[in-house]
């Protein structure tokens, strides 16, 4: 464990880093990590808008049903 916790220290950054105690377990560092870096809900649904929208471009106004 002592391993995996100190390639995640030398992989992130340092605003990252601080928020890791050395105590803590590294599941416990990896949930930290997760919940501070996945984007929030609306950056996600406006993202999946954004690629329909791309989507329907490619395709013929009349054949296809909206």
């Amino acid at each position: 464990m002592r391993e995996i916790q100190k390639y995640i220290m030398d992989t992130i950054s340092m605003k990252k880093k601080r928020l890791l105690k050395p105590e803590d377990l590294t599941w416990d560092w990896l949930i930290k990590l997760k919940e501070c870096t996945e984007p929030d809900s609306s950056t996600m649904k406006t993202k999946a808008h954004n690629k329909y929208l791309e989507a329907l471009k490619g395709l013929k106004q009349g054949k296809v049903n909206q």
